[in-house]
C-alpha cells in the first residue's frame, strides 16, 4: 500500500459514505502513558474557568511563551486579540518538564468551515453557522458558546436569485458582526420587561442614546454558563454511522453513560477544522466522535479496531495536533465497545456523567439564552430570503420558539429586513404583507415606501406559509421534524470553534436604490438596530448616503461629533470588508476597542506592535479569508507586498467596500514631513482595493478640523473629486461651547513655574475640590492631558511630568511615540506606553503628559482639561488636541502656555518673504538659552524641508541608481543607511512618482521600484498637471515655462522638472506651514490675558467659511490674476466683524496659496479695516503681495501701479490710517506712481503723519544723491 508524502499514513480504501480512510483509527503506542486525569487540567474552557474582567467572555488557560512569566500558565480572554484581558494562574504553573511535554495551544484565527455526519440528512440542506447575541445592559449574560448554531432547511424550495442573495448576505453580515453583538434595543427592552428587570436598568443619559446599563446598586442575575438540552427528543438513527462499533457506542452506550453529553456529541467531526491550519492537513480528515459540551473542554473519542495497529505514527501525529489545539483524545478499543463494558468506558462515564439536570432559571431563559435566540430567528429570515420563500402578496411565518420569548423581541428584525431591502433589494419582490405568528401572538407588517410597518388586522389575501422552528434546547444529532411545509430549523451546536458561513458576497459592487428618501429612512432604522442611536448627528447621514452611492467623500466634523460612525455603519451595510487607515497605534487600538464595546469584534490589526508579537500572519489570514470586517492599518502597510496580496486574495470572494482615511489631515501635515506613504495613499488604495472589474472602492477622508489648505491637499493627494454637493461635508459651526480657552504668555525663564501655576488653578476653574482634582475617582475622575513638544529634555514628557507631580502631589503618567531617555535601552517602551495609555483611559491615573503621539480620535468622555505647554503647530492642531476635552458635554478648560523670547525675531522667522535656507541659517544662530516656542516648532519644520538644492541633488542620485528609466522594468535599490536616510530616499522616489518616472514602489528589505517608461514630454506634462491641480493660475505659467524643458535629454529634463516641482512644493507646502505657525502664534499672542471668547472667536473665524470666503475662492479659481477684482471684493467689507471674517478666510486660504498676491493683499486689508489691526501685519503682507505679484506671478508694472493707486484711494475712503504702509511697500517694490508722489508732497507741505514725512524726506534725499552723482560724473 502507498503512503502519504505529507503525513506518512497508509492510503487505505475510503469508506464510500464518509470520505474518510478506513484505516485512520489506531491504538496509541502506550495508553497507560496517557492517564485521563491529565486531561482535565488542560481544558480550553474548564468548569472553573474565570470570566474576562474586561469583556465578560469565558477565559481559556494558556502558556506564557515569553516575558517574565515564560513557562507558566495564565487565563487569557477567548476574545483575543480584540480583548487582551488576563487573569493570573500562579497556583497551577507547570513544571519545566510538563512544558516540554505539552506544546502551547494554537489559536483558531477565526471561523472555520465545519463538517460532520449531521450535515447529511435526507430531504434537508444542513450547515453550521453562528449568530450570537448579547444585551447592552448585561454584556456578560450570554456565553460565547451559544453563538454557534446548526441550520436545517427542508428542500421544498431551492430557488436562487442574485438580489435575494445580496440582501440575505448583508443581513447575515450585520448579525455576524461579532461573536456576540448586541441585539436590537427594542428586543432588549422586551426581554427585560418579560423578566421583570426593566427597573434594574437605567437608560443612557447621553442625548439620543437608546442603550441601557445595569444599575450599580442592583445585583445582576447569576448565570450558570451552560446550555440546556432537551432529552425527550431521541438521537437521529438516520445519521450515517456504518460500523457496528460506532453505532453501538453512539446510540446505546453513550446515552446510558451520559444522556446530556450524548446530545452534544458529533459523529465524524472534521479534524482539520479543530487543529491549527497548515500543519499536516489533508483537508478531509475526520475524528470518530467529538464531545463538545458548552463551556467545557472538548474531547475526541476514537474507536480503535485491530486493523489500526499499523498506523500508530499517524495516530500520534493526530493526537499531537489535537493537543496543541487544547483537545484531548480518548481511545476505546472496538472489543470494549462490543462487550459494552470496560475500564475506558467506565472512566468516560465518570468524566461525562452528571450535569443532566436541564432546569434553567427564568433569567437564564430570557436574558442569557434569549439574545442568541433572537438572532437565530433573524438568521432564519436570511435563509427564507435567500431561497425565495419570502415573496408574493402575503406570507405568514409560523414561529415555534422553545424558549417562549415574547413576540416583541423578534419584530424589530422584520423592520431590519425591510431596511436592507430598501438599500439593495428594490428589485426583490418581498411580500407586501408579512405575518409573524407564534399561535398565541400574531403581528402583521405591511411594506410601505420600502419599510415594513406594523399593521392592524390581517388583510384579505392568499397567504402562503413557512415554518421557522427555533430549538435552542436541541442539538444537531437529534431527530428533525417530519413536515411537508417549507421549514427552517435552528439548533444549538456548542462547537469548540466558530463555524464559518460560505463567503458569497460577490466580487463586484452593487448599486444603491435610486429612492434616496427610502434609503435615508432605512439607514435610520439600521442606526437604531446596530448602534442604539435614535437619530443621526449633523452630516452623518449625508456622508453615509454618498459612500453607499459609490462616491468619495471628505467629512469635516468637530471632535466628538461621531465621524467614526460614518464609516462603521457604511462599512457594515455594504457587502464587503472595510479598510481603515490610521496614523497612530494608539488610535487603532482605541478604534478597535470602541468597536468591541458595541459587539463588533471581527477586526484585523496591522501595526508594528502586532509584528513584534508575531501576529501579522494572523491578521493577513483574517484579511485574505474575509473573516475581518474592519481592517486597521497604518499607510506604510500598503507598501508591503504581503498585505497587497492578502487584499487581492480577498477581492476574489468579496470586495473592499470602503477605504477610510481617518485623521485625514495627516495626509497633508505628515505626508510632506516624515511619512511619505501618505502621499501615495490615494493611488495605492484605488489600485490595490479594486474589485475584479477594476472599480475602486469609495473613499472617505475623516478629520475634525482642516483649513482649506489642508483640505485641498487631502482632496488632491487622495484623488477625491467633487462629484456632488455632499463631496465635502462640513458642520454649520465648529464651535464647542463647553470648552473655555485661555492663553498665558511668559518668557522662557518662567515657563515651568507658569505651567505649574496653570495646573494649580484648574480645580478652581472647574469647580472641583482640590482634594479630588488630581486623584482617580472612577468615571468621576477629572482627567487631563498636558501636551509637550518633545520626548526628552526640559520640554520632554519625563521632565514635565516630574515638575507637575511635585506640585500636585500625584505622579502623572507619560506617553510618547519614541522612548524617553530612561527607557532607551530597556526594550520595553512599547509595553510601558500602552499600559500608561490604558491606565489613563481606564481612570487609574488622572493626568497624562504626552507628545502629540497621543490624542487623535481618542474617545474618553471625562477629560476636563487640556494644557498645551508650548505653541501648537497650527490652529487646526490646537483645536484637534484641545477637542479631547469635554466630550461628555460638560465644561472643560483648554489652556496654552505661550513661551516667547523675542517677538521681532519670531516674526522675522515666520514671515514667508524669507527663503527657507535663510530662515534656517537664522534659526541655527539662536542660542539654546534664547529658544522659545517658535524656534522649537521650527526645529521640526526645518528637519522636514532641507532646501530645494539638497532635495534636487537627492533625486539626481536616485536617478543614477535607477539607471535607464525610459523603459518599463522593476528595479531594487537600497533602503538607506538609517531611518533618516531611508525617509530622504523615499521622498525622492515619491517626487519621481509625481513626475511619472516611477509608477509604484514597495518597501521591503529594499525599495522595489516599478518603472513605467518615461519620456521628456510625459515628465513635463506630469509637472504641469500637478501644479495646475494645486493652483490654476500658476499652472498656466508653468505650462509656458515648461516648453523650454521639452528639448532636453530625458535625465536632464527629469532633474530640471524635479527642481521646479520641489520649488513649487516649497512655495506652497513649506510657506503654508510657516503661515500656519504664524497664524496660531498671532492668535495666541492676541488672546493672551484676554477672555475665553477672544481665542474662541479667532479660532472659529479661521475654521468657518462665511460669506466672504466663497468670493475669495472664486477669484482664486479664475484663469488669470486680476488685482483690481480683489480690491473690489475687499471694498465690500463694512465693519470690524466682517474685517475679522476676511482675516480668518484669507489666513486659512493662504495655507493653500501662501504666495498668492490677492490673498496677501486681502490679509493686509483685513488688518487695515479692523480697528484693532496690527500695522506690522499690514506691512508684512502688503510687501509680500507686491513682491510675489511682480516676481512669481509676473504682473505687468502698469497693473501694479494702478492697483497701488486704487489701494491708496480706498484706504482714504475707508478712513483708515494706512497710507504710510501702502506707500512704503509700493516704493520698496519699485512702484512709481503720481498718486504716491502727490501723497508725499502733501505730507511735507502740511506736516503730515511722521511716517509719511520720514518716507518723503528719505525719497527726496535719495533723489538728491542721484542728481549729485550724475553731476559729478
Amino acid at each position: 500500500m502507498a503512503r502519504s508524502a505529507v503525513t506518512g499514513e497508509l492510503l487505505l480504501p475510503r469508506c464510500p459514505s464518509r470520505g474518510r480512510r478506513r484505516g485512520e483509527r489506531a491504538i496509541p503506542l502506550n495508553r497507560r502513558d496517557r492517564p485521563l486525569g491529565g486531561v482535565l487540567s488542560r481544558r480550553r474552557h474548564a468548569v472553573n474557568a474565570p470570566t474576562c474582567p474586561d469583556c465578560g467572555r469565558p477565559m481559556e488557560r494558556r502558556l506564557a511563551r515569553r516575558g517574565r512569566n515564560a513557562g507558566g500558565y495564565f487565563w487569557g480572554c477567548t476574545g483575543y486579540p480584540s480583548c487582551r484581558g488576563i487573569v493570573s494562574d500562579d497556583a497551577s504553573a507547570p513544571s519545566e518538564g510538563n512544558v516540554n511535554e505539552m506544546p502551547p495551544p494554537k489559536r483558531h484565527i477565526g471561523p472555520v468551515s465545519w463538517a460532520d455526519a449531521t450535515l447529511d440528512r435526507a430531504g434537508w440542506s444542513c450547515r453550521y453557522s453562528f449568530a450570537g447575541g448579547s444585551m447592552r445592559s448585561l454584556p456578560m449574560a450570554t456565553s460565547a458558546v451559544a453563538s454557534s448554531c446548526w441550520i436545517a432547511r427542508n428542500r421544498v424550495s431551492e430557488v436562487s436569485d442574485p438580489t435575494a442573495t445580496l440582501v440575505s448576505t448583508v443581513f447575515r453580515k450585520l448579525l455576524q458582526r461579532g461573536r456576540m453583538p448586541a441585539i436590537h434595543p427594542a428586543a432588549e427592552d422586551s426581554l427585560l420587561a418579560e423578566s421583570g428587570h426593566t427597573d434594574s436598568t437605567v437608560l443612557s443619559t447621553i442625548v439620543g442614546d437608546l442603550s441601557r446599563s445595569w444599575r450599580r446598586a442592583t445585583t445582576s442575575p447569576d448565570f450558570s454558563g451552560r446550555l440546556p438540552v432537551d432529552l425527550t427528543v431521541p438521537l437521529d438513527s438516520a445519521l450515517g454511522l456504518e460500523w457496528f462499533e460506532e453505532r453501538r457506542f453512539f446510540f446505546e452506550l453513550l446515552p446510558s453513560l451520559a444522556a446530556s453529553a450524548a446530545r452534544w456529541t458529533l459523529p465524524q467531526a472534521s479534524l482539520d477544522a479543530l487543529v491549527s491550519p497548515g500543519e499536516g492537513n489533508t483537508g478531509h480528515r475526520r475524528v470518530d466522535f467529538l464531545v463538545c459540551r458548552p463551556n467545557l473542554s472538548a474531547l475526541v473519542i476514537e474507536i480503535d479496531g485491530i486493523q489500526h495497529r499499523e498506523s500508530t505514527a499517524v495516530d500520534a501525529d493526530r493526537d499531537r495536533l489535537l493537543l496543541q489545539a487544547g483537545i484531548d483524545t480518548m481511545r476505546i478499543s472496538a472489543a470494549e465497545i462490543r462487550d459494552g463494558t470496560g475500564p475506558t468506558l467506565a472512566r468516560l462515564g465518570q468524566l461525562l456523567g452528571g450535569g443532566d439536570s436541564q432546569l434553567e432559571s427564568n433569567d437564564e431563559r430570557l436574558l442569557s439564552f434569549g439574545p442568541a435566540q433572537v438572532h437565530r430567528f433573524a438568521l432564519a429570515l436570511c435563509e427564507l430570503v435567500e431561497v425565495r420563500l419570502l415573496r408574493g402578496e402575503a406570507v405568514r411565518i409560523n414561529l415555534s420558539d422553545d424558549l417562549g420569548l415574547p413576540l416583541l423581541a423578534f419584530e424589530p428584525y422584520i423592520e431590519m429586513l425591510g431596511a436592507i431591502a430598501a438599500l439593495w433589494g428594490t428589485a426583490l419582490d418581498l411580500p407586501k404583507h408579512l405575518c409573524l405568528s407564534t399561535g398565541s401572538e400574531t403581528e402583521v407588517f405591511t411594506l410601505r415606501n420600502g419599510a415594513y410597518l406594523q399593521d392592524v388586522g390581517q388583510p384579505e389575501a392568499p397567504w402562503s406559509e413557512v415554518n421557522v422552528t427555533l430549538e435552542f434546547r436541541r442539538t444537531p444529532v437529534q431527530q428533525l421534524p417530519d413536515t411537508a411545509f417549507p421549514t427552517i430549523v435552528v439548533r444549538s451546536a456548542g462547537l469548540p470553534v466558530m463555524p464559518a458561513d460560505p463567503l458569497i458576497e460577490g466580487s463586484t459592487r452593487p448599486s444603491l436604490s435610486d429612492d434616496i428618501s427610502s434609503v435615508r429612512v432605512a439607514l435610520e432604522t439600521l442606526l437604531i438596530a446596530i448602534f442604539a442611536k435614535a437619530s443621526f448627528r449633523e452630516g452623518q447621514l449625508d456622508a453615509i448616503v454618498e459612500l453607499l452611492a459609490g462616491r468619495d467623500c471628505a467629512v469635516l466634523l468637530p471632535t466628538g461629533a461621531g465621524k467614526s460612525l460614518v464609516y462603521q455603519l457604511a462599512g457594515l451595510v455594504m457587502p464587503g470588508r472595510t479598510l481603515v487607515i490610521d496614523p497612530l497605534i494608539s488610535l487603532i487600538e482605541d478604534q478597535v476597542e470602541g468597536l468591541r464595546r458595541i459587539g463588533i469584534d471581527r477586526t484585523a490589526v496591522f501595526s508594528s506592535y502586532q509584528t513584534q508579537q508575531g501576529l501579522s500572519g494572523d491578521s493577513l489570514q483574517q484579511t485574505a479569508s474575509g473573516e475581518a470586517l474592519f481592517i486597521f492599518l497604518a499607510p506604510e502597510r500598503l507598501q508591503q507586498s504581503s498585505f497587497r496580496e492578502a487584499v487581492r486574495t480577498l477581492a476574489y470572494s468579496s470586495i473592499v467596500n470602503l477605504a477610510v482615511v481617518d485623521e485625514a489631515h495627516c495626509v497633508s501635515e505628515w505626508g510632506h514631513d516624515f511619512r511619505t506613504a501618505y502621499l501615495l495613499l490615494g493611488r495605492v488604495l484605488k489600485d490595490v482595493c479594486r474589485d475584479t472589474s477594476g472599480a475602486p472602492p469609495p473613499m472617505v477622508a475623516l478629520t475634525g478640523t482642516a483649513s482649506r489648505a489642508v483640505l485641498r491637499d487631502v482632496l488632491i493627494e487622495l484623488g477625491i473629486e467633487r462629484r456632488s454637493e455632499h463631496t465635502v461635508i462640513r458642520p454649520e459651526s465648529f464651535d464647542r461651547p463647553e470648552l473655555r480657552f485661555s492663553v498665558l504668555r511668559v518668557p522662557p525663564s518662567e515657563s515651568k513655574a507658569s505651567l505649574v501655576g496653570v495646573i494649580r488653578t484648574l480645580p478652581g476653574r472647574l469647580g472641583i475640590a482640590l482634594t479630588d482634582a488630581f486623584r482617580s475617582r472612577g468615571a468621576d475622575t477629572a482627567s487631563g492631558i498636558v501636551f509637550v513638544p518633545h520626548t526628552n529634555g526640559p520640554f520632554g514628557v519625563d521632565d514635565v511630568a516630574v515638575s507637575i507631580g511635585s506640585a500636585i502631589g500625584s505622579s502623572p503618567t507619560i506617553y510618547a511615540g519614541g522612548a524617553p531617555r530612561r527607557y532607551a535601552n530597556t526594550g520595553n517602551w512599547e509595553q510601558v506606553k500602552r499600559q500608561n495609555a490604558a491606565d489613563f483611559k481606564e481612570n487609574k491615573i488622572p493626568l497624562l503628559v504626552s507628545t502629540k503621539a497621543f490624542g487623535m480620535g481618542i474617545d474618553k468622555p471625562n477629560v476636563r482639561y487640556v494644557v498645551h505647554y508650548g505653541l501648537p503647530s497650527s490652529i487646526e492642531s490646537f483645536y484637534q488636541e484641545a477637542g479631547r476635552a469635554g466630550r461628555d458635554g460638560r465644561p472643560a478648560e483648554c489652556a496654552i502656555v505661550l513661551i516667547e523670547y523675542d517677538e521681532q525675531r519670531d516674526r522675522a522667522l515666520l514671515e514667508g518673504r524669507t527663503p527657507v535656507e535663510e530662515s534656517r541659517a537664522q534659526y541655527v544662530s539662536v542660542e539654546r538659552s534664547e529658544q522659545d516656542d517658535v524656534t522649537r516648532q521650527l526645529y521640526f519644520h526645518f528637519n522636514s524641508f532641507e532646501g530645494v538644492r539638497a532635495e534636487t541633488e537627492a533625486i539626481s542620485r536616485m536617478l543614477a541608481e535607477l539607471g535607464d528609466v525610459s523603459g518599463r522594468r522593476t528595479v531594487e535599490v537600497p533602503r538607506g543607511r538609517d531611518d533618516d536616510d531611508k525617509k530622504a530616499r523615499e521622498k525622492a522616489i515619491h517626487r519621481l512618482v509625481v513626475l511619472g518616472v516611477v509608477k509604484d514602489y514597495l518597501v521591503e528589505s529594499k525599495f522595489v521600484v516599478e518603472l513605467p517608461g518615461a519620456s521628456t514630454a510625459s515628465v513635463a506634462d506630469a509637472l504641469v498637471g500637478y501644479v495646475a491641480r494645486y493652483n490654476r493660475q500658476r499652472g498656466n505659467r508653468e505650462a509656458e515655462q515648461s516648453e523650454g524643458l521639452r528639448h532636453l535629454d530625458l535625465n536632464d529634463a527629469i532633474v530640471a522638472c524635479a527642481a521646479r516641482l520641489i520649488m513649487f512644493t516649497y512655495d506652497t507646502i513649506e510657506l503654508s506651514r510657516r503661515r500656519s505657525l504664524l497664524e496660531v502664534w498671532l492668535a495666541a499672542r492676541d488672546s493672551s490675558g484676554g477672555t475665553s471668547s477672544v481665542l474662541r472667536d479667532r479660532v472659529l473665524a479661521y475654521l468657518t467659511e462665511g460669506d466672504i470666503s466663497p468670493a475669495l475662492v472664486e477669484l482664486l479659481d479664475a484663469p488669470r490674476l486680476e488685482l483690481q477684482d480683489w480690491l473690489s471684493v475687499a471694498e465690500r467689507v463694512a465693519d470690524d466683524d466682517e474685517a475679522r471674517e476676511m482675516r480668518g478666510s484669507a489666513a486659512r486660504l493662504l495655507e493653500s496659496y501662501p504666495d498668492h498676491p490677492g490673498l496677501l493683499f486681502a490679509r493686509a486689508w483685513s488688518e487695515i479695516l479692523d480697528s484693532r489691526g496690527d500695522m506690522r501685519e499690514i506691512s508684512a503682507n502688503l510687501s509680500a503681495a507686491f513682491a510675489s505679484a511682480k516676481g512669481t506671478y509676473a504682473v505687468v508694472p502698469e497693473a501694479l501701479t494702478r492697483f497701488a493707486e486704487s489701494l491708496l484711494v480706498s484706504a482714504r475712503t475707508a478712513g483708515r490710517p494706512a497710507s504710510t504702509a501702502i506707500a512704503a511697500c509700493a516704493i520698496e517694490a519699485g512702484i512709481s506712481s503720481p498718486a504716491i508722489e502727490t501723497l508725499l508732497d502733501e505730507s511735507i507741505r502740511n506736516s503730515g503723519p511722521p511716517g509719511l514725512l520720514v518716507l518723503a524726506l528719505n525719497q527726496r534725499l535719495q533723489r538728491a544723491f542721484e542728481i549729485i552723482g550724475a553731476v559729478t560724473t
